[in-house]
């Protein structure tokens, strides 16, 4: 089959349509989004409430500002993001979405305050490496340098900060080497070993990846539809997003689109909920009556209803697609 002549501009005009999408999007989805805004302003405020009566200790400062709170930054990123179109994008914010719930379910399941001093540990050990990696002449910041030749760094850039960088280190280590902090350090250095990078913190307590921490947990079934199922496309290894092939034809998507909307939609609900009801059973359980009440009343018929959207492809092109083989 010989190749055809392309509209190159109306094919271009259609795959930056971007219009027409975000029309469809008020259209057909804004109610379901518009619950997404409300469930990002209930949360925060819960969250806010929690802390409050909370002891404010360092596993009530992981749970809530932290971890949660960056829940909610997620669930406003699907929701802006969903607005405009680009559900493609959507499916990022929605994979970490899933991460902070099992971190949260984790660290509430037993040993809190231990597993919370864990993430905080990796947390400034994480800082410390960076302050070391300014450190003119440290072993941190020449390997730093190595690795990132293309960025061409002088090496009097790093003389202003050096004076701060030091002091900085030297309160990580001073902090480290308290005893409410020395046995989880000399973990993660043991952990850690020769290899190159310190070790995540929940393998502290023996969890080998988020798979394992899901399995753990009872969500594997989850684990595979919520963070596996969309790993192709967080790591770009997904064609199928972009382009079809079939019987010598090729189908361009337009960059924008709103396929998988409805699983994106499905998935932040589903999570947040999970999120949420973990959060006001551990701080405020006297108003988990009130939130099933809100969720009948006000979200599940917007949580229920989301419309299901047909895959749009644009102009197509006929083109040979056998794979080539050598002759």
């Amino acid at each position: 089959m010989g190749k055809s002549n392309i509209e190159v501009t109306k094919l271009v005009q259609e795959i930056l349509n971007t219009k027409d999408i975000i029309e469809n999007v008020q259209k057909h989805y804004e109610n379901n989004i518009t619950l997404l805004d409300d469930m990002v302003s209930y949360g925060t405020e819960k969250i806010v409430q929690c802390f409050n009566i909370s002891d404010r200790n360092i596993a009530d400062i992981v749970l809530l500002p932290t971890f949660s709170m960056k829940a909610m930054t997620m669930l406003d990123s699907i929701a802006i993001l969903l607005r405009n179109g680009a559900v493609y994008n959507a499916v990022i914010p929605t994979r970490i979405l899933f991460e902070l719930s099992l971190y949260i379910e984790w660290i509430l399941k037993s040993d809190t305050k231990e597993r919370a001093k864990h993430y905080f540990a990796a947390e400034i050990r994480g800082d410390r490496l960076w302050a070391l990696r300014t450190i003119s002449g440290s072993p941190e910041n020449q390997e730093f340098i190595n690795k990132c030749k293309e960025f061409n760094f002088q090496k009097n850039r790093y003389d202003d900060i050096k004076k701060l960088a030091e002091e900085e280190v030297k309160n990580i280590n001073e902090f480290l080497k308290s005893p409410a902090y020395k046995a989880i350090n000399d973990m993660f250095d043991k952990l850690k070993g020769k290899k190159e990078y310190d070790p995540y913190w929940y393998k502290l307590s023996g969890i080998a990846s988020i798979q394992d921490l899901a399995k753990k947990l009872n969500h594997a079934g989850q684990y595979n539809v919520f963070y596996a199922g969309q790993s192709k496309k967080v790591h770009s290894n997904d064609m199928r997003s972009n382009v079809l092939l079939n019987e010598g034809v090729v189908s361009f998507k337009p960059i924008r689109n709103l396929n998988d909307i409805h699983t994106v939609l499905n998935n932040s609900f589903s999570i947040w909920m999970e999120i949420m009801k973990m959060l006001i059973q551990k701080y405020i359980p006297d108003q988990m009556i009130e939130f099933n009440k809100t969720y009948i009343e006000n979200w599940r018929g917007r949580f229920m209803n989301i419309p299901r959207y047909e895959e749009n492809f644009v102009q197509t092109i006929s083109a040979e697609t056998k794979p080539e083989t050598n002759s």
